[in-house]
């Protein structure tokens, strides 16, 4: 009998102390999508769906509320010549995996090095001066910045 009550205090503490999990993750009970930069590179910036989270640096990372789904994140190069206030040579380009956002939960995002990149539009020179529709974020946007160089000259 001693054990069997035993058994139960056990059980009893066990199931009072798990954490609801929902709150845990997200206390505000929000559907959020974190998108960190651990890129080598400044200036990543990401769109999920029509939501900016703006210019990323290294290592930062930006919460936003969201809507619930599956969605891509585009992520938008942009030049602007030293001394100027236009945007030149905007390309888009939309990661190859999907980011799914389930309702009243976190979701995070790490964009790195290797994440696969496709180009969907916006500055064509790059393209016609030899640069990758797609590839991993590094390899295009060290080839978008080589091309930026050049036009410098």
């Amino acid at each position: 009998m001693r054990k069997f009550l035993l058994i139960l205090i056990v059980i009893g503490f066990v199931f009072t102390g798990c954490d609801d999990k929902s709150d845990k993750n997200n206390s505000n009970n929000k559907t959020t999508l974190t998108i960190i930069n651990s890129t080598d590179f400044n200036g990543v910036q990401p769109y999920y769906g029509d939501i900016d989270f703006g210019m990323l640096s290294r290592g930062q990372k930006v919460t936003k509320e969201v809507e619930a789904g599956i969605n891509y994140v585009n992520i938008m190069f942009t030049h602007r010549p030293v001394a100027s206030e236009i945007l030149e040579h905007t390309s888009f380009y939309e990661m190859a995996d999907v980011v799914v956002c389930t309702e009243k939960e976190d979701t995070i995002l790490t964009i790195i090095n290797n994440s696969t990149i496709i180009f969907l539009g916006g500055d064509t020179g790059y393209l016609d001066a030899g640069g990758a529709k797609t590839g991993t974020l590094k390899s295009i946007f060290d080839a978008y910045i080589e091309y930026q160089r050049i036009l410098g000259q």
